[in-house]
């Protein structure tokens, strides 16, 4: 069972990541938000086809340690789940898979701020946010410590709410679309979509700007953002560049060791400023 989860959850990434590609890049060139023909955005693009193959590798390589998670979860509880669910018929699994879905896009939010509000989750976040021309390829943009440490509990998640794997791999694919497309590099009129996260929506989320930080957290639904106070509606043309405020940007090494050269910065800024105090 965990096996059908953990496989068919990667497969959900790697296939819509792919069709994504394939499907929006017609688009960014012809709607593009920014320039993606200079030799620093090319260059950039490179590279972000190195992070997102590297993370997808990780992924697929760290899909066992999601079944050990899963099992040790199940058999914490009895080797039964905490809840059960179950549905007859096309109706009653589709209101489960929608209802998982839903589940799946809250969790997401309180994933994501504490990656931004926590200081070691950030250190692996920051490598995401690192990005300095946003495209659809962006979203598989991530740290392999981030699939270290969020497979498992999406996969844990899924089976002790007893979820059958089925309709949490099917659940899987629908939420990643939505992901993949609001990372396009594209110009649009569906800025403050009520629905979906829209690349304008999602952009501000990675702006460089002062007044765009800590907002648009949503992943699927802007609802999230609207119910928890983040809620950033973007002006028509408001279109601000991106990456970390700090102006720092991930080259091909970083995809192993971004998130611990940062720590260790951060260790070293502390005591030199602890030392720096006491000696005043």
């Amino acid at each position: 069972m965990s096996w059908v989860l953990a496989i068919g959850g990667w497969a959900a990434t790697f296939g819509t990541l792919g069709l994504a590609f394939a499907l929006a890049r017609g688009v960014e060139a012809r709607h593009s938000a920014e320039d993606s023909s200079t030799a620093e955005a090319r260059a950039e693009m490179q590279r972000e086809w190195a992070f997102a193959l590297i993370y997808l590798a990780s992924a697929a390589l760290l899909a066992p340690l999601s079944v050990w998670v899963c099992s040790r979860g199940m058999a914490a509880v009895g080797g039964h789940p905490l809840l059960y669910f179950s549905a007859q018929g096309w109706v009653g699994r589709l209101a489960l898979t929608l209802g998982y879905f839903v589940l799946m896009d809250i969790i997401d939010y309180a994933w994501h701020r504490a990656s931004h509000s926590v200081p070691w989750l950030w250190a692996i976040h920051s490598f995401h946010h690192s990005s300095t021309h946003l495209t659809v390829v962006t979203t598989a943009r991530e740290h392999w410590t981030a699939a270290l440490l969020s497979l498992p509990v999406r996969a844990t998640i899924g089976l002790l709410i007893g979820i059958d794997p089925t309709t949490v791999v099917f659940a899987t694919w629908i939420w990643s679309i939505p992901p993949r497309l609001s990372h396009m590099n594209v110009r649009h009129p569906w800025g403050a979509n009520p629905f979906v996260v829209t690349p304008q929506w999602h952009r501000i989320h990675h702006s460089t700007r002062p007044e765009h930080q800590g907002k648009n957290f949503a992943v699927v639904l802007p609802f999230m953002d609207v119910l928890f106070g983040t809620a950033y509606a973007p002006q028509p043309d408001e279109y601000p560049a991106t990456g970390l405020a700090s102006h720092e940007q991930a080259r091909f090494f970083d995809a192993l060791v971004w998130p611990f050269r940062r720590s260790w910065r951060a260790v070293v800024e502390r005591l030199r400023g602890s030392a720096s105090g006491s000696e005043a």
